[in-house]
């Protein structure tokens, strides 16, 4: 057994068990108490009996005995009659039906207000407050709730429209102007002066996106006031893509975010990087994961999960979901909009946790309206990615008896692919048997919302069910349930949100990738790369086939399965006690459990081994995150000089996160019956147990100035600490500043017919990096062999207390213009970022007992880019439009300094100058036309074969590798169109990259020519006889030819390809029934779709075999994907 290396208390399921239900049942008596509130309020009976009364007195009497309050201009009741009452048991209508109806009086209920009015309709009187209320429509004219209306400029007194889109609000001047603002559709402003009641207001859909909100940390804005670079996704395109990972959706959408899917199997991992570049602790990417961040709770969507036979993207065990990725289990049908803040300004109020970019992700609430329901629903294939094209058998032994004609040998009795012993007329096609059949996918979503101005809700359930492509490969199931309650109190002071989300992952995928045909789970064999006339891997009744000895389908009788339980659970409290200031609190838990089961009977082992009992073994993965959030602010808004506005907002952070682990080993089972328990084999159990708390807390402030409309300050300061580092060193102080002026306001461009905004915006920050492992500045110890009979443990790692933050410095300078009339959006964006004090392992002499201690070097790495987005409305018509999208970025990296680099630095890739994302290669000079053999030039510009042992001249290790290939993106982007006719609509989305990426060549471990090992149809372009110009050598079944030619190749620029392509991301076609026909169906809305992910894939002609998304040869390309579903509300 190994205990955690550090003493803390031992994880309590039993009190986690009493938490949860806790939780459970708060969050049951919350519900129980608003559905108790409402029904009373709205069922209250009114009991009156007065005489000689004024109505004003009767009013003030009903508000006292129903909670409704009353509106009216004074003057209204004025020489109006006193009036008798007796009233008993009657609600509220029926007490004013008979007391206004021989008075001059109206009256409109609008949520908990009751608004007195004239009857006759006549101008607004122009002197003291006036009272107006409305309806506020869409264009479909269908009411709106929740549409907000405000006077300009006023700091209180905003209002909501009801589940009716009646509103009603009091306005002091008749020169104020009336603000009418909703998600998704233009605002509206109205000039008091001159309107005439009740209002009818119509709103129309957002055609630009200025003053669509954006999300930040604490708060939101809009692109029209932001200083710092932000990017918003709505639910709307995310829907339209057929994934189960939001990341997929947001491929190609984001300027500066880099996205790759590592594997296409169901559950697997994703590398996702913001501005990357700018840290050597980064892996490939030089950029650590990005600060997820879902309805206000740190998500670990940002590191891989501890998965055992699953695997990890840069572990030793490149298992099948590469690590997997928590926001699997976040649905992305429940996923209302996913923001990216990508510099310092928008990120630095994060302090450390957001020193890599913050990826806010905000789920669906309720929204006030009357009740529906609406079902989302699509099913339909998956099949396999781009893939190699191999070599049929009659090319394979084509290939085979050259090589052995090459090496003057003759085949031999283990050459069994040519000495008769296999059918040279058989023929098996592995990519087709073990990867190529189709897969069902299905979602479903069902939710019910309404709510009225005051109290909404939304309760949803979802389930989703992937199966693999591979052989008997499994399947994901997933399902989950979500309520969301929040309600406002009358005078809008309060407001609480309560959103619980708990979802159950069950995944049966068979612990092997077939695409991955060697290392610890091939059994055997070459996976898809076996010969293609080797016996059948199956028998005729479907049994596994053993002729050879080892078989790769044997995988397909491993037993798998992952059950993860997510538990996301949030409370926002909100009070205004007065004018312009707000105090607010979010609480946040996360739960994220995982059992892990993986065993191998004696069904995956060849029958020839004999007792097979001594081959079997199982393991139980126990593990868990838990996380703990706690944000609490105050923010005082107010007009600071005649034309100014303030927001300043203090406030604190804390968050306290547990990973567990806990894992047990059974092997040599009697019998495959009791390897479901570890305990029942035949060698003794092997356990180890490890649990780790990271703490993090921070306190910061914010204050945001605009003057005019026009001129916008923004500043930021975070004090941060964290438990990754010493006493001492663990808190850091980071800070922002960005501006921003609408230069569009000016008179001077007023002028300017075809200018509509234009904005330039600047800003510099510092945030601190903290991406090592955990507690890194104390010493690690093991067990080791016992002393004298007594227990002994041995250092493992050398102690610092001296490691301190990363230190990033961003400048930004940001241009958005729109022109004529909103229908072309340029957003432009220009970084630089300077990393210094990078935390990185420096080697240490093996006479220390060590290899690598942490430190914090002094190298400084630059990063600079350009981010540019573009949206036209190309046609817009009453039945038409058309309409584009278009976004690339550049980045690029350099490491300005490294001291010590040539003595210090782990990493030998390393160069002045370039980018750490590179590597050091052999200078590849092509195939000698005259021997077939690989060229190489080496540091003195002799260009020579070199054999590592055979030639008399040799390439040295280091100083040779002359040729440096960077393996970042050299730029990324995406373009789409959407395209309406009346009720159809048509979306089309590509991505695209270019980078440097392994070649198939590149990957292989063999010539062609070996034997039981087949490559793909480029081959076919050997070198055949001298004078042959080609880029592919003479081919060989030597394995020393083999092992030190390709080898050497492998290490060399040649084996490294640029990659251009263009990928058919999305395609999207929606048609919206007419609103008479889903009426006369009893429903709301109805709409059918089709749609389609990862269509098509055009790619630079140079490029061949691997999928130009991942470049691994061993890992599952990404799926295409063929759906089609509807859309109902009820």
């Amino acid at each position: 057994m190994q205990n955690s290396t550090f003493c803390l208390p031992r994880y309590k399921y039993k009190g986690l068990k009493k938490l949860l239900l806790v939780m459970k049942l708060t969050t049951l008596i919350i519900l129980i108490g608003f559905m108790y509130v409402s029904a009373a309020t709205y069922g209250q009976r009114v009991n009156i009996n007065a005489h000689d009364i004024t109505i004003d007195k009767l009013f003030k009497e009903l508000k006292k005995q129903t909670g409704y309050s009353f509106l009216y201009k004074s003057g209204i009741l004025k020489d109006l009659q006193t009036i008798n009452v007796d009233i008993t048991d009657a609600t509220i209508t029926e007490v004013l039906d008979k007391f206004l109806k021989d008075r001059p009086l109206d009256y409109l209920i609008v949520d908990k207000s009751i608004v007195i009015r004239r009857k006759a309709n006549a101008p607004v009187k122009e002197n003291g407050p006036m009272l107006f209320v409305g309806r506020v429509l869409n264009e479909d004219k269908k009411p709106l709730p929740g549409v907000t209306i405000k006077v300009k400029g006023a700091q209180v007194g905003q209002t909501y429209t009801n589940e009716k889109g009646e509103f009603s609000i009091l306005v002091i001047n008749d020169d104020d102007i009336l603000q009418f603002s909703y998600v998704g559709y233009e605002s509206l402003e109205l000039k008091v002066k001159g309107l005439k009641n009740p209002l009818s207001i119509t709103l129309k859909a957002a055609t630009n996106t200025l003053d669509q909100v954006q999300v930040l940390a604490y708060g939101s804005t809009t692109r029209r006031l932001s200083t710092g670079s932000i990017v918003q996704i709505s639910s709307q395109e995310i829907e339209k893509n057929p994934v189960p990972n939001v990341l997929q959706a947001l491929q190609g959408h984001v300027p500066g975010v880099f996205i790759q899917q590592n594997t296409g199997l169901p559950g697997g991992s994703f590398g996702v990087a913001v501005r990357a570049g700018s840290s050597i602790s980064g892996g490939t990417v030089a950029q650590p994961a990005p600060l997820y961040i879902v309805d206000g709770v740190a998500y670990p969507a940002g590191q891989n999960l501890p998965l055992i036979f699953q695997g990890s993207v840069n572990g030793a065990n490149l298992g099948p979901l590469r690590g997997g990725n928590a926001l699997n289990y976040l649905n992305s049908n429940e996923i209302e909009s996913v923001t990216v803040l990508k510099d310092a300004d928008a990120t630095s109020i994060y302090g450390s946790r957001g020193a890599y970019g913050v990826i806010l992700i905000k789920t669906k609430k309720g929204i006030a309206g009357p009740p529906q329901v609406n079902l989302n629903v699509y099913s339909g294939v998956t099949l396999r990615g781009t893939s190699p094209d191999l070599l049929n058998t009659d090319q394979y032994l084509m290939i085979r008896r050259e090589a052995f004609k090459n090496d003057n040998a003759t085949p031999g009795v283990n050459d069994l692919d040519l000495n008769g012993t296999w059918p040279t007329n058989r023929y098996t096609n592995l990519v087709n048997e073990l990867t190529g059949g189709s897969a069902a996918t299905t979602n479903a979503n069902l939710s019910y919302s309404g709510g009225s101005n005051n109290t909404n809700y939304r309760i949803s359930g979802d389930f989703s069910s992937q199966n693999s492509i591979q052989k008997h490969g499994g399947d994901v199931k997933n399902g989950g349930l979500t309520i969301d309650l929040n309600s406002t109190s009358n005078n809008k002071k309060f407001n609480i949100d309560v959103k619980t989300t708990f979802s159950s992952d069950v995944n049966t995928l068979i612990p092997f990738d077939f695409n991955n045909g060697t290392g610890p789970l091939s059994y055997g064999g070459s996976g898809l790369f076996t010969a293609p006339n080797a016996p059948s891997l199956f028998l005729p009744d479907g049994s596994l086939n053993w002729e050879t000895g080892s078989n790769p389908a044997s995988a397909i009788y491993s037993l798998s399965k992952i059950v993860t339980n997510n538990l996301l659970s949030t409370v926002a409290l909100s009070y205004k006690p007065v004018k312009g200031l707000s105090i607010n609190a979010t609480g946040g838990y996360n739960l994220l459990t995982g059992k892990e089961f993986n065993a191998s009977p004696s069904t995956v082992f060849s029958p020839d081994l004999g007792n097979l009992a001594p081959y079997t073994y199982s393991i139980i993965n126990n593990y868990s995150t838990r996380t703990w959030d706690f944000d609490a602010n105050a923010d005082y808004q107010t007009h600071l000089g005649s034309k100014g506005e303030l927001d300043v907002r203090v406030g604190g952070t804390t968050q306290d996160v547990l990973s567990y682990s806990s894992i047990i080993r059974g092997s040599n089972y009697a019998s495959d019956a009791l390897i479901y328990d570890p305990a029942a084999g035949g060698n003794p159990v092997l356990a180890s147990y490890s649990q780790t708390p990271i703490r993090y807390i921070g306190f910061f402030g914010h204050l945001n100035y605009i003057w005019d409309q026009k001129y916008i300050l923004n500043l930021n300061t975070r004090y941060d600490g964290s438990t990754k580092f010493g006493p001492g060193k663990r808190f850091g102080t980071f800070g922002s500043i960005g501006a921003g002026w609408i230069f569009s306001q000016e008179s001077l461009f007023k002028n300017l017919k075809f200018l509509d905004f234009g904005k330039i915006r600047a800003s510099y920050g510092t945030v601190g990096g903290d991406n090592i492992g955990n507690y890194n500045f104390l010493s690690y110890y093991s067990n080791t062999t016992a002393y004298q009979g007594n227990s002994a443990v041995t250092p493992t790692t050398l102690s610092n207390p001296e490691l301190h933050w990363e230190l990033k410095k961003e400048l930004g300078i940001g241009l958005d213009l729109n022109f004529l009339h909103d229908r072309i959006t340029f957003t432009g964006d220009y970084y630089r970022t300077r990393t210094t004090n990078q935390l990185i392992g420096q080697a240490l002499p093996t006479i220390t007992g060590f290899s690598v201690y942490t430190i914090n070097s002094p190298a400084l790495i630059q990063t600079t880019g350009f981010e540019l987005s573009l949206t036209t409305v190309n046609v817009k018509s009453k039945n038409f439009t058309w309409s584009t999208n278009f976004n690339i970025s550049i980045p690029h990296s350099k490491l300005i300094s490294y001291p010590g680099l040539n003595l210090l630095a782990l990493n030998s890739n390393y160069i002045i100058g370039k980018p750490v994302t590179g590597v050091k290669l052999y200078n590849y000079a092509g195939v000698n036309p005259q021997t077939g053999n690989y060229n190489f030039t080496n540091r003195n510009g002799v260009t020579a074969e070199y054999w590592p042992i055979f030639s008399p001249a040799k390439l040295d290790q280091i100083l040779d590798k002359t040729a440096f290939v960077d393996l970042a993106p050299k730029y990324y982007g995406g373009f789409g169109n959407t395209f309406q006719y009346k009720n159809f609509s048509l979306d089309v989305f590509f991505d695209f990259k270019s980078r440097m990426g392994q070649n198939f060549r590149g990957s292989q471990s063999f010539l062609p020519g070996y034997f039981n090992i087949n490559t793909g149809v480029e081959a076919l372009n050997r070198w055949q006889k001298p004078g042959d110009i080609t880029n592919v050598p003479k081919v060989s079944q030597n394995g020393l030819v083999n092992l030190f030619e390709q080898g050497t190749f492998d290490q060399s620029s040649g084996a490294y390809t640029k990659v251009t392509y263009a990928r058919l991301n999305n395609l999207n076609f929606t048609y919206r029934f007419p609103s008479l026909v889903a009426k006369k169906l009893g429903l709301n809305n109805l709409s059918v779709f089709l749609r389609g992910q990862n269509l098509l894939t055009i790619s630079n002609i140079k490029y061949k075999g691997l999928d130009p998304e991942n470049l691994t040869i061993g890992a599952t390309p990404p799926l295409r994907v063929f759906t089609a579903g509807l859309n109902v509300t009820l």
